[in-house]
């Protein structure tokens, strides 16, 4: 045991232990999360410390830290973490389930007698990076709309390097600095009676010759766990010891592991899934790897990953055959457009969409209507590429603000990037990752807006792209989420709709003629084994089910069936007509008077919804005026963009 062990009365809260053992006491543990929260918490009974899960190998590093319940039944688990091992944010969730699951009995299978609950996790780092002292996340984070967590429970993210000082009490920030420095002198600071209760059993704590005993004995366990994750690798070792670094076997074991799955034709993304690791260190593994390829001496790759110089090999662009690349990943050049015009205006001419872009809609439309002047406030509540946002920050010409939001967590950071790099920064242009289902919570922060657009179509890079499987001409995964971090995929979708659920999805999303019968042949094949999980495979159903018609016309039947079916399916999994109805319904309140709104729509569905929210409210007096009929796209930017052929634009303006 070579670690310097730090003496118990030199530990402050920060140290897991003292921390553990100091919210042993009720009237500390309460002090502490009325503290935190800012509001008086009066708990039931005594806390529960240190309960660990030792069902079996595997989950004996899982691990609930204190958990108190509060007169109206409501569960506090509160969590000290002293270093960023980069996945808190989900084993956040991961606890809560283990918390919920622990109050259900046996076989009870109603969620709605659970306890309301209140995950805390206390850290000196900053989480997030927006240099808060408190993130409160119920979904949506209330301090930052942009950041959310999608379980929708509720979780307490404590920063205590935080900055704004403004926003709390002096009692908050006081705890703040006695959690890192929690000595005598730091509470003669302080004029809370909840600090110097807290800091009484600190004391006691390091008084107690008990507690000498007992952290010795933790000490010394943790040790123990560090040589035992040396000898047994990842698996074995005890989480806590391989995260403080000397888990050498550790990360052998995982390069193990990672090569045996690489060897099995996996992708760096599927194996840091599967084995819920850093997605940076598998693929820095896998890069590795590739040298030592197909023996993989692990050692080797060891020393490549774990050595003291690393560099990331140039990566040679993918090669393709014949003259023209086909496949999305190798079409480098429309992928940079930047490095590339040339190539994008040649695609462009032939009435194509770039690889990997997305051609804005009825620019010249919207701005006729929308009449930005300088100094304005506005709102694109359908981010996407970037290419509207663009031409309205045009306007504004430096003054005023353009909020952004979009679901997309991939392709929102791409367009950041892209606008920010025009010169477009904080001052000018705020962008959210939001639904724009959420336009209320938006305007309470930012509102009320003076101009709005929602163009409701799926961008092109999102269609573009066979890892989103948003097309059924291009092989990949069946999945069609908008934000690939919530929800289901379709594929799972299919796993449990029934025949007149798919029927109906098929009719009222797409008006599909052959609902029925392609219902009944995909929930048949699925009850039957077969596995539908990519494009393709949803695609050969379709075909076959529609084998039954004249040959001459069921080429042409099945691939309007394909982008049906894949339409209906998309706005399923996405709730897309559940969040177009809560955005009209919202928008209202969110514009100031005389505000003016563009929606561009891209199906009937969708403009049914706009056209009957419109004409309702404007009946109701809540509109001025309303568009009397759609514009469409001229003929001149169809012929340019294809895409733009089934577009129309509904426009309102607020009384």
């Amino acid at each position: 045991m070579t670690n310097v062990r730090t003496k118990l009365e030199e530990l402050n809260l920060v140290d897991r232990f003292l921390f553990d053992e100091t919210m042993e006491s009720r009237e500390a543990y309460q002090a502490t999360v009325s503290i935190l929260l800012e509001n008086e918490v009066e708990l039931l009974g005594y806390p529960e410390t240190e309960k660990e899960f030792r069902v079996s190998p595997e989950l004996r590093q899982i691990r609930l830290d204190v958990i108190g319940m509060d007169h109206e039944k409501t569960l506090y688990y509160t969590e000290m973490q002293k270093k960023n091992t980069g996945n808190l944010r989900r084993r956040s969730r991961y606890y809560q389930a283990q918390l919920d699951v622990s109050l259900l009995e046996p076989g009870n299978k109603d969620f709605n007698l659970l306890n309301d609950s209140c995950f805390i996790l206390i850290a000196p780092f900053d989480l997030f990076g927006r240099e808060l002292y408190r993130y409160t996340f119920e979904g949506v984070c209330r301090e930052c709309p942009d950041l959310k967590i999608e379980d929708g429970a509720v979780r307490v993210f404590i920063n205590t390097m935080g900055r704004n000082r403004e926003a709390f009490s002096q009692e908050f920030l006081d705890f703040m600095e006695y959690i890192t420095a929690s000595t005598d002198k730091a509470v003669e600071k302080t004029e809370s009676s909840r600090i110097k209760l807290i800091h009484e059993r600190v004391r006691k704590i390091r008084a107690s010759e008990k507690m000498g005993v007992k952290y010795m004995q933790r000490w010394e366990e943790v040790e123990y766990a560090r040589d035992e994750g040396r000898e047994e690798g990842m698996t074995q070792g005890r989480e806590e010891g391989r995260l403080e670094g000397l888990a050498e076997g550790a990360n052998r074991k995982m390069i193990q592991m990672v090569c045996k799955k690489l060897g099995k034709g996996k992708s760096p993304a599927e194996i840091a899934e599967e084995l819920e690791e850093d997605m940076e260190l598998v693929e820095k593994i896998c890069i590795a790897a590739e040298k030592y390829a197909p023996e993989f001496d692990c050692e080797k790759i060891y020393s490549s990953v774990y050595g003291d110089e690393w560099e990331r090999p140039h990566q040679r662009r993918v090669r393709y055959k014949g003259t023209h690349p086909r496949k999305y990943s190798e079409k480098y050049k429309e992928l940079n457009p930047d490095k590339y015009q040339d190539t994008i205006e040649k695609v462009m001419q032939k009435g194509s969409t770039p690889a990997g872009m997305h051609l804005p809609i009825c620019v010249r439309e919207i701005l006729d209507f929308l009449q930005i002047q300088p100094g304005m406030v506005g709102l694109d509540a359908t981010l996407g590429y970037g290419g509207h946002s663009r031409e309205m920050l045009k306007c504004l010409a430096g003054k005023g603000h353009l909020y952004g939001l979009d679901v997309d967590p991939i392709e929102i950071k791409k367009t950041e990037k892209r606008l920010r790099d025009l010169g477009y920064g904080e001052e000018l242009l705020t962008i959210l990752h939001l639904n724009f289902a959420k336009l209320d919570q938006v305007a309470e922060l930012y509102g009320p807006f003076q101009f709005l657009l929602a163009d409701l179509g799926v961008s092109s890079m999102q269609i573009d792209n066979p890892d989103r499987g948003f097309s059924y001409k291009n092989e990949g995964p069946l999945d069609l989420r908008l934000n690939p971090d919530s929800g289901i995929s379709a594929a799972e979708r299919l796993r449990e709709v029934t025949k007149d659920e798919l029927a109906g999805m098929l009719r009222d999303n797409a008006d599909e003629p052959y609902a029925e019968e392609l219902a009944k042949a995909i929930t048949t094949e699925l009850r039957k084994g077969k596995k539908i999980e990519t494009t393709k495979d949803l695609r050969e159903v379709i075909a076959q089910t529609l084998a039954f018609l004249p040959e001459k016309e069921r080429k042409e039947a099945v691939k309007k069936s394909c982008a049906r079916v894949f339409q209906a399916l998309r706005i399923d999994v996405n709730s897309e007509y559940e969040a177009l109805d809560a955005f009209l319904q919202k928008l209202p309140d969110a514009m100031a008077p005389g505000g003016r709104i563009a929606i561009l729509t891209f199906h009937s569905g969708e403009d049914r919804l706009v056209k009957k929210s419109f004409k309702e409210l404007k009946k109701a007096g809540v509109y001025r005026e309303i568009a009397s009929d759609v514009i469409r796209p001229s003929a001149q930017e169809c012929a340019r963009n294809s895409r733009a052929r089934s577009t129309k634009m509904r426009w309102a303006i607020k009384a």
